[in-house]
């Protein structure tokens, strides 16, 4: 999941702030997600998808880009646009002139749990 107006870790990749002198390097957020997908061995393009808009009057959308993966290690990238280095869905605690704007959904907390509770780990 990756607000495309992240000023903290740029959506489109590249370098950023890292630290007085230093800078970080970062993969754009596409690219990171298909680098996982290459890696789980998942197949072709994503599936594209935009997801409906719930809220009135805001600037934020979602794009949901999905590809066909093994069942136990799926590749899914969330593209909250206008959405910044925030927590969709929660409030934000710092500052927008440092993170960037909060989309007000989708529920991240929601959608990452949906995700990750299909999965159980041997030995627990």
């Amino acid at each position: 999941m990756h607000g495309d107006k992240d000023p903290v870790v740029p959506y489109d990749g590249g370098d950023t702030y890292a630290g007085t002198g230093r800078t970080a390097r970062f993969l754009s957020a596409p690219e990171n997600a298909a680098y996982w997908a290459a890696r789980n061995g998942c197949e072709g393009e994503p599936a594209v998808e935009r997801l409906p808009d719930a809220n009135t009057g805001d600037h934020f959308g979602v794009i949901r880009s999905t590809w066909s993966c093994p069942d136990s290690a799926p590749v899914v990238l969330y593209t909250i646009e206008g959405g910044g280095h925030t927590w969709p869905g929660r409030h934000n605690w710092y500052p927008a002139f440092i993170v960037g704007p909060v989309a007000p959904e989708p529920d991240a907390s929601e959608i990452i749990w949906d995700f990750l509770s299909r999965f159980r780990r041997e030995g627990l």
